[in-house]
């Protein structure tokens, strides 16, 4: 393959000295070849040739002597894939990413010529194209809803060191933009035409909450074009660094993506709602897969536990103080000097006696590995890399070498199968205990002292790609070799966490929003940077309570654990130059705020489990922003300091200093109902409606949304596994507005993949009619199940209830062990005893 070789430098605007490692800051909106290719005069291309083979329409896209190849399919009746390439000088095409293959018949797509118009027809979808200048009417069902190329920015340059390309979409009628994780920004994205977003990962150390165009660890090219009758999707599916412009037009909002290499290749979601476009992007790049149970507890990190006995003490003192944990995780210092797949011999001497230590605990391990591979003839990683040659390569063909944490260090070509399969088989040896688990950082890639901090683009991976063809995709692969080396230990799943990653990152990692600092701006950036994530498919995200940089006064770490135990992924962490915070250090007010927090994590943990259950075989986001549920609700467009856990949960965090009262908005019209809980009382809102709330320490603004049924875990418990050593559940049952709820309960043995063979329990709770009843959707997970349905807790019923008549299994059963207990706000059933196994009709008598 005759590729070029030379590249532009990058140029560096400032400096940042963190950590004792040189880090610039880099950040420029007008990036060479941004600015060359805004510049290009705009020639019209035009198309030629056109036929049908197969599944596709191909064509040909010429200018002046340029020819290119042009092929428009259908995925299915939602998603249409385009993508234009050079056939004498390949660009790069990602692979791996899209996951969804065609279902398209060959007779099912039509072509006709009409004048200079080309039409392309596929059942209700008929796209137009100028043969002459490359214009693209998209139409469904006779709307226009996208036209490519209006403003014929097309390009894509054709002379070494100059091969970018650059699109432009304008999605008519809409006038909102979200997506492009990862930014630090709010939900809506900015369309002022004068700010860029950036998508280059980037190590960005102490990143700034108040500058959202900067580009972040994570560089997903997906943008949503929200309309009130049509909401689009567009990813743009390229690996190099990328610059998007977002401008409003009087006819939609137009978007401009300009990468530095690489294939035009993009697909287009129909919609026609958020909803839709967010479910069709999980379609294509893949769902989080089902997280083992303790992912989704508490997990307590630092910048490090310095040895084995330190990581002990830890554990012994959550116990010791009645915290709740999952995992401890272990940063870079666990290694013999930063050598990943291996143990320090003198700080952790005995790893096999610390994981089972731990699993006795009912705990699990998280250890961290990094990409860059210390340059040492004495560690057999490096050295059989070597001999394997899986590291990238300078231009000249040697081993490149750069600077990071072990010293000096090579970096492994993950694009390169058998490098990743090289890789993927280093844990199964080091893996050896059922409980350690991965975190992947530092895999932007990220090095020191060289330009933005990262491999230069002029670096060279298997198949002779530039880095600048394939920068974005380095975390990806990694965490994917990752992923399939845990799958080859025992029969359970994976937790793996990583800082770079990409569209389809998600079927293998958890991701968070970085090295945040301890401040409100960060505290209050979280939100909607977690909610951008969850549309774009990434729904086991969060962020690093406290902030991992600098050290939180008392009310910020407090603030911080409320909003955290609402968000998907749960981890204390900081760095190692401030002060420990593990919780049992504070005083004991702090500590008893902090253990309440986790305790309403591990009180909702079976419903989070459901929830992840559903996302995966639904596609539906775990936290949703309320545009995602109410998106008929003007309000709603830009709100993203509140948000929904599933569809029945609100959570409207304190995200301010010294506040005494919240602005709140609970949506859904007078129809809706909403319910705040707060210890033996209950207050009832109706939707629609902007109230003023009193806040204080111990305040955690939830409301339970009406017509849903949660079961919640009320006995503390130390960890996940609890739960299946036997727990009972209280059903909350909150009426809507028509004395009617319901809701879902999914079991399996929460670790392993049997649930693929259907060994698992999932439940329907409904209330209709004065009958609260379950019925199993299915039943597989035993016989009996040890957990134990104990009360039912029933808000906002209107009707007296003097007595009950409970039929198990279609017996009924006479307990006169079953007590009513009525309050002003709510009618409590006690002493039920149902396990979950068992379907039940519980009749409420007048």
């Amino acid at each position: 393959m005759n590729l070029r070789q030379l590249i532009l430098p990058i140029s560096v605007t400032a400096l940042l000295a963190a950590t004792a490692v040189t880090v610039f800051r880099f950040y420029k909106e007008e990036k060479p070849f941004y600015i060359r290719l805004k510049k290009r005069k705009k020639v019209p291309y035009k198309l030629r040739n056109a036929r049908i083979t197969a599944d596709t329409l191909v064509a040909h896209v010429t200018q002046g002597k340029l020819n290119f190849v042009f092929s428009l399919s259908f995925l299915n009746d939602e998603i249409i894939h385009i993508q234009i390439n050079d056939p004498i000088y390949p660009r790069y095409v990602v692979q791996d990413v899209v996951k969804l293959p065609s279902t398209l018949k060959m007779e099912d797509l039509t072509m006709r010529h009409e004048r200079n118009y080309l039409h392309v027809s596929y059942h209700n979808f008929n796209i137009k194209i100028n043969c002459d200048d490359l214009e693209i009417y998209v139409y469904k069902n006779n709307d226009l809803f996208l036209s490519i190329n209006a403003e014929k920015f097309f390009v894509m340059e054709e002379q070494e060191p100059y091969v970018g390309i650059a699109a432009d979409f304008l999605f008519l009628n809409a006038f909102k933009t979200y997506g492009l994780p990862q930014h630090a920004e709010r939900l809506s994205l900015q369309a002022n035409g004068n700010k860029l977003y950036r998508l280059y990962n980037t190590d960005r150390f102490a990143y700034s909450a108040t500058h959202p165009h900067e580009s972040l660890y994570g560089a997903v090219p997906l943008i949503y074009a929200y309309g009130t009758n049509q909401t689009t999707g567009l990813l743009w599916l390229n690996s190099s660094e990328t610059i998007i412009d977002i401008c409003s037009k009087d006819k939609g909002l137009r978007s401009t993506f300009f990468s530095e290499s690489g294939a035009v290749d993009f697909y287009i979601l129909n919609g026609p709602k958020l909803q839709d476009v967010v479910r069709q992007n999980s379609q294509l790049t893949g769902a989080v897969p089902l997280p083992p149970l303790f992912a989704l507890g508490y997990h307590q990190c630092r910048y490090s536990y310095m040895t084995q006995e330190e990581v002990i003490d830890v554990s012994n003192k959550f116990d010791e103080h009645k915290f709740p944990l999952e995992s401890l995780w272990m940063d870079i210092d666990y290694t013999d000097d930063k050598k990943y797949f291996t143990w320090n011999p003198t700080t952790y001497p005995d790893p096999e006696r610390l994981l089972k230590f731990l699993e006795n605990k009912k705990r699990k391990a998280v250890v961290i590995i990094d990409p860059h591979i210390k340059v040492d003839d004495d560690y057999f990683v490096y050295t059989q890399c070597k001999k394997g040659d899986f590291f990238v390569k300078n231009p000249n063909g040697t081993m490149f070498t750069a600077k990071c944490w072990p010293g000096t260090s090579s970096w492994i070509d993950f694009l390169n199968p058998k490098a990743r399969q090289f890789y993927s088989d280093l844990h199964r040896d080091f893996v050896k205990s059922k409980i350690l688990h991965i975190w992947n950082d530092m895999n932007e890639p990220a090095l020191f002292e060289i330009k933005e901090n990262t491999i230069p683009k002029n670096v060279l991976h298997y198949g002779n790609w530039k880095h600048r063809d394939v920068h974005n995709l380095y975390g990806f692969y990694q965490t994917m070799a990752t992923y399939q080396g845990l799958l080859n230990r025992f029969n359970i799943r994976p937790f793996v966490l990583t800082r770079a990653h990409f569209a389809g990152s998600q079927r293998f990692a958890a991701v968070w929003t970085g090295d945040n600092t301890a401040s409100w701006d960060h505290l209050k950036i979280s939100v909607p940077m977690c909610l951008t994530a969850s549309l774009a498919g990434f729904s086991l995200c969060g962020a690093d309570i406290g902030g991992f940089v600098k050290h939180p006064d008392d009310e910020l770490l407090q603030r911080w654990y409320q909003l955290g135990a609402w968000l998907p992924f749960f981890r204390g962490h900081s760095n190692r130059n401030v002060p420990r915070r593990e919780p049992y250090l504070y005083d004991k007010s702090i500590q008893q705020r902090i253990r309440f927090s986790l305790q309403q994590r591990y009180k909702h943990l079976l419903h989070w489990y459901t929830l992840f259950w559903e996302h995966h075989t639904t596609l539906k986001p775990v936290v949703r922003p309320l545009i995602y549920e109410y998106s008929y609700d003007k309000n709603v467009l830009d709100l993203d300091n509140e948000f929904l856990v599933g569809d029945s949960i609100l959570v409207c965090p304190v995200l301010q200093r010294q506040v005494e009262a919240i602005d709140v908005y609970l949506p859904g019209g007078e129809n809706e109902v909403w319910y705040y809980v707060e210890n033996s009382t209950s207050h009832k809102y109706t939707g629609n409606v902007y109230f003023t709330m009193s806040v204080e320490m111990n305040t955690i603004p939830v409301f339970y949304r009406g017509g849903f049924i949660i079961p919640i875990v009320e006995q503390p418990v130390t960890c996940s596994a609890d739960f299946l050593d036997g727990c009972s559940l209280t059903l909350y049952i909150f009426c809507n507005v028509k004395a009617s709820a319901s809701g879902t309960l999914y079991i399996d043995d929460t670790v392993s993949f049997h649930y693929l063979e259907k060994k698992y329990t999932y439940i329907r709770f409904d209330l209709k009619t004065s009958q609260i009843s379950s019925t199993h959707i299915h039943r597989n997970f035993g016989d009996k199940s040890s957990i134990i349905i104990k009360s039912i807790k029933l808000y906002g019923y209107n009707k007296d209830v003097h007595g009950v008549a409970l039929k198990i299994d279609g017996m009924f059963k006479d307990d006169p062990k079953i007590v009513i207990v009525k309050e002003i706000d709510c009618i409590q059933i006690e002493n039920l005893d149902i396990n979950i196994g068992q379907d039940f009709i519980l009749t409420l008598l007048k």
